[in-house]
């Protein structure tokens, strides 16, 4: 229980702002979670980083070391399925839990400062227009990216960085939660890379901000104008869905695009 757990290294697996870098740390952090109670904050899976920073296959521990820090990791089988029981550990075993953390610790650090990968695949008036209205791309960063304060970039970061979901963020940063996704429609509109499916913005939502926009005679829209224009039926729609999906109009369009999706549209 949590009582089990030393005081010191409690506060260290709770502390969001202390990342926890590894390779299956999700589950390590629940099997922590149920075993003695304590939550586990600022998990960082090393596998889901590479593959956003690198290439699109899962690896493991000694596969993303040898690929990204061109090491050998040796991870000798008689140590690793030894009993992790006993108390105190023998020399070889600390030095193998402690060379796995370090790795982790290494991995981060070579990772982390690499740009995303760069979707090849250029958005087109049609698929703004699709239902799904580009959903299932990620939008890089724009080419100028304006700067956030302390506290917005931190949940940015917690959310596309670190797969934290709004309400994780709420949690471990004792803020709302409308307050958080806020945050993040700032973080679009300020240019910042994201992946518009996470929001979980409803079709009707961004249906409605997309063709409120390009039938407008004032340009741009405001916010104020579009929550005061939202019909009957979209009347519960919060201030940050309407903020995000015009951010995401905005940034996941071709050159020229209010022209290009009203030629499209009347086709």
């Amino acid at each position: 229980n949590y009582e089990s757990c030393p005081r010191e290294l409690a506060c260290i697996l709770s502390d969001p702002q202390l990342f926890k870098c590894g390779v299956g740390a999700r589950n390590d952090a629940t099997k922590l979670h149920n075993d003695l109670g304590v939550p586990v904050h600022g998990v960082v899976e090393l596998s889901d980083l590479a593959r956003r920073k690198l290439v699109d296959t899962q690896m493991s521990l000694q596969g993303l070391c040898a690929s990204v820090l061109k090491r050998r990791l040796e991870k000798p089988p008689h140590i690793r399925i030894s009993n992790w029981e006993q108390r105190p550990l023998s020399g070889l075993q600390l030095s193998y839990a402690a060379t796995d953390a370090y790795a982790g610790l290494r991995l981060y650090q070579k990772l982390e400062p690499l740009p995303d990968r760069v979707v090849t695949l250029e958005p087109s008036a049609g698929m703004i227009n699709s239902c799904n209205h580009g959903c299932g791309i990620p939008v890089p960063a724009a080419h100028t990216v304006k700067s956030l304060s302390p506290s917005k970039l931190a949940v940015y970061e917690l959310f596309h960085h670190h797969g934290m979901s709004p309400a994780e963020i709420s949690l471990t940063r004792n803020l709302k939660i409308t307050t958080v996704l806020g945050y993040l429609g700032e973080a679009i509109a300020a240019g910042y890379a994201y992946d518009f499916k996470r929001f979980g913005i409803p079709d009707a939502v961004f249906k409605f901000v997309k063709e409120h926009t390009l039938n407008s005679t004032v340009q741009p829209v405001s916010l104020r104008h579009l929550h005061e224009a939202l019909p009957c039926d979209l009347s519960e729609t919060e201030w940050w869905e309407l903020r995000v999906a015009a951010s995401h109009l905005e940034r996941y369009k071709p050159e020229n695009s209010a022209e290009a999706v009203r030629g499209s549209a009347d086709e």
